[in-house]
């Protein structure tokens, strides 16, 4: 990258939003998503942390239902999309709404895994951001930039290409007049084969890293 392009700007890092979760995931249960969050039982643990953020937050069993119409739904603090039982309860949700608005973020990337996807706001409705030409002219550059690496990466609104996810943080990060993104990094949707695309292969992480360090740049 030109690193001319940067001079006089501020950039943060944020290398882990989920520490207790990462170091779970590490030690115990590879495809652990949420946090460590005590609730009913040890068997019933955790927060989705990107559906936790007060921006446009929702009680999850309202998501839960129409995941399972045959059959009712697993207790709340169950499921895998969990969203906590109020807007930013948890003190990693707290520490990144504090981060965006004390930096005054004019873009945020949360970079997730997997299936080759950039999402723009919103995630959470159908209905266009107000700022619509901005996010289409940048999800445009962020994905041609993507793509000289030959990944097939797809840019759409969240809502529009995958599911909705009220309380997310990058519908939170273009909430507070900055733009928020999301990038679901590979492997990109047609490779992928199953639940360990999550957890690519250790020859996958330094081409990925450098692919999108490259396009953000």
């Amino acid at each position: 990258a030109d690193s001319s392009f940067i001079r006089g700007m501020e950039v943060v890092f944020v290398p882990v939003s989920n520490p207790d979760g990462f170091k779970y995931s590490t030690e115990r249960e590879r495809y652990w998503r949420k946090n460590r969050r005590y609730a009913t039982s040890p068997d019933c643990m955790g927060v989705d942390l990107n559906r936790n953020f007060e921006f446009a937050w929702s009680d999850s069993q309202e998501q839960v239902h129409s995941r399972f119409r045959k059959h009712p739904p697993p207790p709340r603090q169950c499921e895998e999309i969990y969203s906590g039982p109020k807007p930013a309860s948890e003190p990693e949700t707290q520490a990144l709404q504090s981060l965006v608005r004390e930096a005054n973020l004019t873009v945020s990337i949360d970079f997730h895994s997997c299936g080759g996807y950039i999402l723009g706001p919103w995630s959470y409705t159908q209905e266009p951001h107000p700022r619509l030409e901005e996010i289409l002219d940048l999800g445009g550059q962020l994905q041609d930039a993507l793509g000289q690496s030959g990944m097939d990466y797809h840019f759409c609104t969240g809502n529009r290409c995958l599911y909705p996810v009220p309380g997310n943080l990058a519908d939170f990060g273009s909430s507070t007049g900055g733009l928020g993104f999301t990038v679901e990094m590979r492997p990109v949707v047609h490779e992928m084969v199953g639940m360990h695309d999550f957890a690519p292969p250790h020859d996958q992480i330094l081409p990925s890293a450098e692919e999108n360090y490259q396009a953000v740049l």
